[in-house]
């Protein structure tokens, strides 16, 4: 197994997002990867960090001299909104009770009296 790493050449990738927008790209990626790790420690879902590189001729005819574009996209997870019930009533309206379902009167019990405590008597 070589264990050896390849000599970085002057197109490497790395050397590349070093200098891409003085600096800036990297700065962003780093920003952008922390928001999606923690969005989905927050969520428990995927998420998503996109680097895109668009390599262009700088004018026309020149091959030689090269303008990058490059652009970060994150979509970062997001939590899942909770469903509300709603009933559909005979009047085509909705509303958060069952119209099927019958009202249950519930009233409020008294408490028990205690019976009153008689004194002992000491001999």
């Amino acid at each position: 197994m070589n264990t050896t790493q390849p000599a970085p050449t002057s197109n490497s990738y790395e050397k590349t997002l070093r200098e891409l927008r003085k600096g800036a790209a990297i700065t962003e990626l780093s920003e952008k990867l922390a928001a999606l790790l923690q969005a989905v420690r927050d969520t428990g879902r995927p998420g998503q960090l996109v680097h895109k590189i668009v390599v262009s001729p700088a004018s026309a005819g020149d091959v030689l001299t090269l303008t990058f574009k490059d652009k970060v996209d994150t979509k970062l997870p997001e939590r899942p909104l909770p469903a509300t019930i709603f009933y559909l009533n005979d009047d085509n309206t909705v509303q958060r009770t069952d119209p099927r379902q019958k009202e249950f009167e519930i009233s409020e019990v008294p408490a028990p009296q205690a019976p009153p405590q008689t004194a002992e008597r000491v001999a």
